[in-house]
């Protein structure tokens, strides 16, 4: 299947001084995350951590084809060069019995290592973060179980030999220019 992604691609140092510090990381993420969302929302993206970039993807044109987001995420959890993967934007944590999931939004990120970190918002209705005193943070270092749904990508890529194969849209036709 061919889909168009839109890659914004940054220096790796734009992480922070350290790009292997999950932690340094992850509330950095959280940060932008919070800017993003005062302004009006966060779409779901995917953060892929190169050796030689940080990209950032909208997932949104891979949900509107239907594609298990799991299994995307983890085609590009297959690439050698990727160090780390994770997800960010807009969420939904299930609910429990009858409730309704709930709008979140959220940073979850991976390492190759198995490694990974996660931070979440409760959000209002409106989308905009719900005040709170504490950032309701879980990590693998700390014995927390991984949140379904999230992770695993790397092993998936792995177990499935899974791996994106990318390649540069083509240049937008010339069109003439209206003096």
């Amino acid at each position: 299947m061919r889909l168009r992604l839109q890659i914004a691609v940054s220096p790796l140092g734009s992480l922070g001084p350290d790009p292997l510090d999950d932690e340094g990381v992850g509330r950095g993420l959280l940060a932008r995350l919070d800017r993003t969302l005062v302004r009006g929302g966060a779409p779901p993206a995917m953060l892929v951590v190169r050796s030689d970039a940080v990209w950032v993807i909208d997932l949104r044109p891979a949900l509107a084809a239907r594609l298990d987001p799991h299994r995307f995420v983890a085609s590009f959890a297959g690439d050698p060069s990727a160090l780390c993967v994770g997800v960010l934007g807009g969420m939904r944590r299930g609910g429990a019995g009858d409730e309704p999931p709930a709008p979140v939004a959220g940073v979850f990120i991976e390492r190759r290592d198995g490694r990974w970190w996660g931070a979440w918002r409760d959000l209002t209705p409106e989308g905009r973060p719900v005040a709170t005193d504490h950032d309701a943070i879980l990590r693998a270092r700390d014995g927390a179980t991984r949140p379904g749904g999230l992770g695993g990508w790397f092993s998936r890529a792995r177990f499935e030999g899974l791996r994106a194969h990318l390649e540069p849209a083509p240049p937008a036709p010339p069109t003439e220019l209206d003096n």
